[in-house]
Order: C-alpha cells, then structure tokens, then sequence
C-alpha cells in the first residue's frame, strides 16, 4: 500500500445501512398509474413494527432468460450504499436460494427453491448491486404431509422449512414475473 503522498487527498470512504428500499418496475398488464410503473417497499430490519425481525426476499436478475430461468431469489440481510471519492456504490447483502430441478412444479405450476448453503451447511453471503433487484419475491414453505407447527410466524417462517415454492401466484404482476 502506498503511503500519502503531502499534498494529496487520500481516498474516503463512508458506508450508510438502509432498513429498507423502494423497488421501482413496469408492470404492463397494469395500465393504471405511470404506464405500469409500480412501487413496493422491501425490508431488511432487525425489529419491524414492535415484533420480531423482517428479511424479505426478492428477486434478481442473473440472466437474458425470460421468466423464472434468468432470475433467482435471494432473502436481503441489509442495504447499504458504499461512498468513495463522491461516488456512491448502493447493494445489498443477501444469503441466496437455489432452483430445485429445472422447470416448475408439475402439481402446482411453481419454481421450488431452497437455501444455497455452503458445505458446512451454513449459510452463503454475497453482495450484490442495487440495480440487479428486480421486485419483492413471496416464498411457501413445503410442508409435506406434517401440519405447520403453531410456533411459525413471519419472522422465521424461512427458517422452519427446508423447501419453498415460488408464489407466482401472489398477485398477477409476480405471474407476469415467474413463469
């Protein structure tokens, strides 16, 4: 590394964290507002309205593959935007899910995915650009033939199962997303 040269600046950095980030996306089955321009607010909090802690999940580009094929699903853990020399740098930290076979579910039309954990089996982290968020993603723990125990909630539902489904059918602009 070198050394600060008098009469130079050095290189600053700030780092700031987000509880939270708006995503903007078209829509276009959706002819009101701007054109199909929608807005939603994604949430990556620690303690969200009194309770427990909000982490959601989102979809991201990875590929040129229309529908689910050129997407996938990571759950954000934080947002953050990175300043260097006035240049600002927004991600997110996120721990991502894995594809289970290569097209949907015969019975119910849905993408399966789980946790992308590393050998030990814990989780993975990446960083990745703010502008690879495509919107928020709604994911359906697979319960098999077992009833949903009592204890699961919002804050660990992502936790009590070891498989979900890809709700395309949350609203028609996630069906317009993940075919």
């Amino acid at each position: 590394m070198a050394a600060h040269q008098p009469g130079t600046s050095p290189n600053t950095y700030r780092i700031h964290l987000y509880p939270s980030a708006i995503a903007t996306y078209y829509a276009p089955s959706d002819r009101s507002g701007l054109g199909g321009m929608l807005r939603e607010r994604i949430r990556a909090t620690h303690k969200w309205r009194g309770g427990g802690s909000r982490y959601d999940c989102v979809f991201v580009k990875v590929g040129d593959e229309a529908g689910f094929r050129g997407l996938d699903v990571v759950q954000v853990i934080a947002f953050f935007k990175v300043t260097c020399n006035k240049v600002e740098y927004p991600g997110a930290i996120v721990t991502p899910f894995k594809k289970i076979g290569n097209s949907p579910c015969p019975f119910t039309q849905m993408w399966k995915v789980r946790r992308d954990l590393a050998r030990a089996g814990q989780r993975k982290f990446k960083i990745i650009p703010m502008h690879s968020i495509v919107r928020s993603a709604h994911l359906i723990g697979i319960a098999g033939t077992s009833f949903v125990p009592r204890e699961v909630n919002h804050s660990n539902a992502l936790e009590a199962f070891k498989e979900f489904y890809v709700n395309k059918y949350i609203d028609y602009h996630a069906h317009e997303t993940v075919f």
